[in-house]
C-alpha cells in the first residue's frame, strides 16, 4: 500500500510540472485551470496516475526542464547554471523511464528554434552535458559492468528483437533492417500511424473499447483537444522573443513523427512505448486558447434560465438551442477582438442515462457548431445516439452494449 501511495504521488507530479510550463509560456489562468481539468479528466491520466510505473513521473522532470528552457528564452539570457539545471532534469527523466529518451532525440528541433540559439552558448551546452554524466554516468556504468547489457528494451522496439541477445546494440540494429524490405519497413510506418486513431469499436462492450483506447492510441487520449490542436495550428499564436506554445506543439509533432519512424515493428508504437512528455505537450497544445467557457447545466429550472423552456431536454431542439446560444455569446465576447485571427466552436451535449430510479435506456445528442476559418458562416453537425441495456445468464443487467449513431447532419 505504501508502494502504491509513492508511485501515485510520484506520478501526480506532473500537474505542477504542467503548471509550470504553463507559467513560462505566459498562459491565462483560465487556460491553466482548463489544462489541469482536461488532463485529469482524461482516461490516459486516471490509469497511469495509479498504476505504479514511472512514466508521468518521468515526463514530469522532462516538462520542468522545458520549463525553464522557456522561461530562459522569455528573459532573453541563460547562465550556465540553467543550462546545468536543464541537463540534471533530461538525466533525471531518463533514470525515472527510458521513455523521454524519444523526446531527446528530437531536441536538436528544438535547439534549432531561434528563441533557443539567441540565448545558447557552448559553455551551457557542456554544462548541460556534465550535469547530465554526473546523474547518469554511476547507472550507466552499473548497467554495462555489473548488470549488462542493460540495452533489451532498446532493443525490442528499435530492432524488433524479444528475446536475449548476445549482440552489441550496434549490431542488432543493422541486422534487424537487413531483414525487412523497404515496402515492408513503409507497411510497418503506415501500421504505426494507424494505431494513433481510434481502431475498431464494433466489439461487444464499446465503453470498455473506448477506454483502452484512450490508454494505447493518442487520438483518442485527447479526445475534444484534437480541435484545439488544428485551431492551433489556423490561428496566429503569441508572439515573442522565446519560445511558445505553437513552438512546443511542433517539437511535440516532431518528435511524434520520429517516434513512429524509429518503432521497429509495425504496429507497436502504442502510447506507453514511446514519452509521454509528446503526449502532455499535445494536452497543452489542444487546451490553450481552446476553450473560452465551460458550463453544465444538471438542473432543469437553470437549463431553462439560460436557453428557454423546451418540451424535451434531451431532443434534437433543445440541442440546437444549446448551440446557437452558446455560440452567439461566444462571437459577442470575443469577436471583435480576435475575430479576424481566430477560429471559434461551441460544443454541447444533452444526455439521459439509466439508472436505478430510470430504467429506460440511455440516450442523448451531441453536436458542434464551428467555422472552418476566421470569420467564415459556422457549420453544424448534430449527433443522436442511444445504448442498449441487455441481460447476461443469471438476470444481471449488462453495461450498455451498443452505441449506434442514428443522425449525422451538417448544415450551414
Amino acid at each position: 500500500m505504501a508502494y502504491q501511495a509513492v508511485a501515485t504521488l510520484c506520478q501526480v507530479t506532473v500537474l505542477p510540472a504542467l503548471l509550470a510550463l504553463a507559467a513560462a509560456l505566459q498562459l491565462s489562468r483560465r487556460e491553466m485551470r482548463f489544462i489541469v481539468v482536461a488532463l485529469t479528466c482524461s482516461g490516459f491520466f486516471l490509469v497511469n496516475a495509479v498504476y505504479p510505473w514511472p512514466k508521468l513521473y518521468a515526463a514530469a522532470l522532462l516538462l520542468t526542464g522545458l520549463a525553464v528552457l522557456v522561461h530562459v528564452t522569455n528573459r532573453g539570457k541563460a547562465d550556465d547554471v540553467h543550462a546545468a539545471i536543464i541537463g540534471g532534469l533530461a538525466a533525471l527523466a531518463l533514470l525515472a523511464h527510458g521513455g523521454p529518451m524519444f523526446s531527446l532525440l528530437a531536441a536538436p528541433i528544438l535547439v534549432a528554434w531561434s528563441g533557443v540559439r539567441r540565448v545558447a552558448r557552448p559553455s551551457h551546452v557542456m554544462c548541460a552535458a556534465c550535469a547530465a554524466a554526473i546523474l547518469l554516468g554511476p547507472w550507466l556504468a552499473y548497467q554495462r559492468y555489473f548488470d549488462p547489457p542493460g540495452t533489451r528494451l532498446v532493443k525490442i522496439h528499435l530492432a524488433g528483437q524479444v528475446l536475449p541477445d548476445e549482440r552489441p546494440l550496434s549490431r542488432t540494429i543493422p541486422d534487424a533492417y537487413r531483414t525487412v524490405d523497404p515496402g515492408e519497413w513503409l507497411r510497418g510506418r503506415v501500421d504505426n500511424l494507424r494505431v494513433q486513431g481510434f481502431g475498431d469499436w464494433r466489439g461487444d462492450d464499446p465503453v470498455a473499447e473506448i477506454q483502452t483506447a484512450e490508454f494505447f492510441r493518442h487520438l483518442p487520449a485527447l479526445g475534444l483537444l484534437t480541435v484545439g490542436l488544428f485551431g492551433l495550428a489556423v490561428q496566429r499564436g503569441r508572439r515573442g522573443p522565446g519560445l511558445t506554445t505553437s513552438a512546443l506543439v511542433g517539437y511535440a509533432i516532431a518528435t511524434w513523427v520520429l517516434w513512429m519512424v524509429v518503432m521497429f515493428r509495425g504496429g507497436s508504437a502504442a502510447i506507453h512505448h514511446g514519452s509521454y512528455a509528446t503526449t502532455l505537450l499535445f494536452v497543452v497544445g489542444g487546451a490553450a486558447g481552446t476553450v473560452a467557457k465551460t458550463i453544465s447545466a444538471y438542473d432543469m429550472a437553470v437549463s431553462d434560465a439560460i436557453y428557454g423552456q423546451a418540451p424535451r431536454y434531451v431532443s434534437r431542439q433543445r440541442l440546437q438551442a444549446m448551440l446557437e446560444y452558446e455560440f452567439s455569446q461566444l462571437l459577442e465576447g470575443l469577436g471583435g477582438t480576435r475575430g479576424d485571427t481566430t477560429t471559434f466552436f461551441a460544443f454541447a451535449d444533452t444526455v439521459a442515462t439509466r439508472s436505478y430510479k430510470r430504467v429506460e435506456d440511455g440516450r442523448g445528442w451531441v453536436g458542434i457548431r464551428f467555422q472552418r476559418r476566421p470569420g467564415e458562416a459556422p457549420t453544424r453537425t448534430l449527433l443522436a445516439f442511444w445504448r442498449k441495456a441487455t441481460e447476461v445468464p443469471g438476470g444481471e443487467p449488462r453495461s450498455f452494449r451498443r452505441l449506434r449513431v442514428v443522425l449525422p447532419l451538417t448544415a450551414g
